[in-house]
């Protein structure tokens, strides 16, 4: 008993370490700008803070919106709307950081789960943190909250839970409103039903199951999918997911946009035949879990991806965005920790694990010339700042000026004066 005790005090320091460094990696990534000056854009200001600043109604919590029921933001927006303007604007951004933190912390140990390598899965988590896969908006905004809920979902379901009573059931809980957060939740139900078919945690993913099917009944709105050619899925997958992955966001745009298409697709193509063989020599390794471990990713890494074809209309102009990257976002953190797992496996030496290491290294090099995705309207937090003390102590509410705009075009933001 004292060292299954023991044990779960040292993986719990070790994700509290973790979960503080990859939050302050994530302040880093701005130089603290966003936190220091939130901005709130895009839905963030124009809705959430609006709506639950104006017409404090938990009712609000349980509201549709693009046609499905979305608790974690929402609950967030209330929960912070509860202290004045001046920190309530704050606390979108800092829960944002503090959720995308966490996602990583559930990567993590995902990683480790199956390398049982803590130190080799520590570096790869790291590099997966500096990678620039995702954006400012993805990390610190209530609007794409969901997106790392969904990864905390994903890449908790697909490893055992802990065997603590106390934080299964506070992982049971956390996990179940992450499923009635986000739309492609319901995907992950044939994950539930191979571990139920394998028995693997029966219960447990029965209990999963049930709470993804509540919500697949009352809580998503289903629409019409879209229609796209063959032409257009395999080359956003190849270049929104592998290519980016590997080159970042701005350097695969200007390969795209100003290079050979010869030699751009000559490089995808060598790009898909090093993963094809790191996969392959992966399955030829002595690990039991690999195949597992394989099976699991590459359906994230698939399904993820074609639930955002079938619900998006993502047509050529995707393919030559630098940002916008939630629609595939899940997907490419999936196919880096397949990369990473595969490797692992392969590493027969000591020297083999530095070679990887090596590499990652120079992954982030290489992808240093993204990192202002994180970053992207310096000055704007200082304007909205300016606007919400105006609002806090200046800003009266009169029969003429029931309310009051900040001019941003079509995400502008109208806070009534006169609320209760």
């Amino acid at each position: 008993m004292n060292v299954k005790n023991n044990r779960a005090l040292k993986n719990g320091t070790t994700y509290i370490l973790l979960f503080l460094t990859f939050l302050l990696a994530l302040f880093l990534k701005d130089g603290f700008e966003h936190i220091r000056f939130p901005f709130l854009p895009y839905e963030d200001g124009r809705d959430y803070f609006p709506m639950y600043y104006n017409h404090h109604s938990i009712q609000n919590i349980f509201r549709f919106y693009s046609g499905y029921i979305t608790i974690f933001p929402n609950l967030t927006a209330y929960l912070a709307t509860l202290f004045p303007a001046g920190i309530a604007v704050h606390l979108f951004v800092l829960i944002s950081n503090i959720f995308a933190a966490a996602s990583f912390v559930a990567v993590f140990r995902a990683i480790r789960y199956y390398t049982k390598d803590t130190i080799y899965s520590v570096i790869a988590i790291i590099a997966l943190v500096i990678l620039p896969l995702g954006n400012i908006f993805l990390v610190g905004t209530i609007y794409c909250l969901h997106w790392s809920t969904f990864t905390m979902l994903f890449f908790s379901v697909i490893v055992p839970p802990p065997e603590s009573k106390s934080s299964k059931i506070l992982l049971f809980l956390v996990l179940s409103l992450a499923i009635w957060s986000h739309p492609y939740s319901v995907s992950i139900s044939l994950l539930y039903l191979f571990f139920i078919v394998i028995k693997r945690d029966v219960k447990w993913n029965s209990l999963l199951l049930a709470v993804t099917v509540l919500y697949a009944v009352f809580g998503i709105q289903y629409g019409a999918a879209h229609d796209h050619t063959f032409a257009q899925i395999h080359r956003i997958f190849f270049e929104r997911i592998i290519a980016e992955t590997w080159l970042g966001p701005v350097t695969r745009f200007h390969s795209i946009s100003y290079g050979s298409d010869i030699i751009y697709y000559g490089a995808i193509t060598a790009l898909m035949l090093i993963t094809m063989a790191i996969i392959y020599g992966a399955l030829r390794s002595e690990n039991k879990q690999r195949y597992i471990y394989i099976l699991l990713l590459s359906y994230g890494l698939f399904a993820f991806y074609a639930i955002s074809i079938v619900t998006r209309h993502l047509d050529q102009s995707y393919i030559y965005r630098v940002n916008d990257q939630r629609f595939v976002y899940i997907s490419k953190i999936c196919y880096f920790c397949l990369l990473v797992g595969c490797l692992h496996m392969l590493c027969k030496r000591r020297i083999h694990k530095f070679m990887v290491y090596a590499s990652l290294t120079l992954l982030c090099i290489i992808n240093l010339n993204s990192n202002f995705l994180y970053s992207p309207y310096p000055g704007q937090g200082k304007l909205f700042a300016e606007f919400i003390d105006y609002v806090e102590h200046t800003a009266q509410c009169t029969p003429q000026t029931p309310t009051i705009s900040l001019d941003r075009g079509g995400w502008s933001i109208t806070l009534d004066l006169c609320r209760d």
